[in-house]
């Protein structure tokens, strides 16, 4: 017999190193799906870092089942009639003076000319309960919104799926509930905020990462807080994969982890990084 999980595992990880760093869309510095992110991460992916951490068989697994959802979702909105509607869309941002672009999961235009960019996102269980019914995350927003502004489009329409229930039988979300929300690009998405308002705050700091790269440097990990919007500093990355209230929740799940650790807080000159884990 052999174990299937670790064969599975190890088999996806095998690919993964041959496959190599995933290309952006056309061929941009930065892409969009890092929206959101620390602005360290969006760095080493920009120089197409070595991972230093390999996520769990179990996390890779939900991804699988999250690409599935993802490609079902996509076929329907395929044969959808009274939409031209194209999946998987190429969207270049280098017009808004960054080096950023993204593939959007769909582009839905109906028969009256007016473009809706569809954002679809998999969730599990805590974040089902978590934000079906307090809204989309200002990452996922700012992603679609990223896509809309660069394929002229008028609206987003952002669509969750719990892949899990949640683990409280209380918390009333079953696996394959589905919550979705459009806005148009002037819509308030946010008390004072439109969609276009969260994609400006998002070009700036694609913008702040690419000035580091040009500059020789990696950039510090800033993250934002959700609540005041205030950037700060993530002086000690907890560890992956682990739960911990005393770190910030981002560490948890960013493959350059212990890379990050080792390089410390502040900006750090791209020698030191090619000399860690450049692969």
């Amino acid at each position: 017999m052999f174990d299937v999980t670790a064969e599975w595992y190890d088999y996806k990880v095998k690919q993964e190193q041959e496959a190599g760093p995933k290309p952006t869309a056309t061929g941009t510095l930065l892409r969009c799906s890092d929206a959101g992110s620390c602005e360290r991460q969006r760095g080493f992916n920009a120089i197409n870092a070595k991972p230093t951490e390999h996520r769990s068989a179990q996390t890779m697994l939900a991804f699988e089942l999250g690409n599935a959802i993802h490609s079902s979702l996509q076929e329907m909105m395929l044969q959808l009639d009274g939409f031209n509607t194209a999946v998987e869309v190429p969207v270049d941002l280098s017009g808004w003076d960054v080096s950023l672009s993204g593939h959007c999961d769909a582009v839905m235009t109906n028969s009256e000319g007016k473009c809706m960019v569809v954002e679809i996102k998999t969730m599990s269980g805590y974040g089902a309960v978590r934000h079906f019914t307090s809204g989309p995350k200002r990452e996922h927003v700012a992603q679609a919104g990223l896509y809309a502004l660069g394929l002229d489009a008028d609206a987003i329409l952002i669509v969750y799926v719990a892949k899990e229930a949640a683990y409280r039988k209380s918390a009333g979300v079953r696996p394959g509930e589905v919550m979705q929300w459009y806005y148009e690009l002037d819509e308030e998405v946010y008390p004072g905020e439109s969609v276009r308002d969260v994609v400006q705050m998002e070009l700036r700091r694609f913008a702040r990462v690419e000035q580091s790269i040009q500059y020789g440097e990696l950039p510090e990990p800033l993250v934002q807080d959700e609540e005041t919007l205030e950037m700060f500093r993530v002086d000690l990355p907890g560890p992956f994969e682990t739960a911990s209230k005393h770190h910030h929740w981002e560490c948890r799940y960013c493959v350059y982890n212990t890379a990050c650790v080792e390089l410390g807080p502040n900006r750090v000159d791209l020698s030191e990084v090619e000399v860690l884990q450049i692969g």
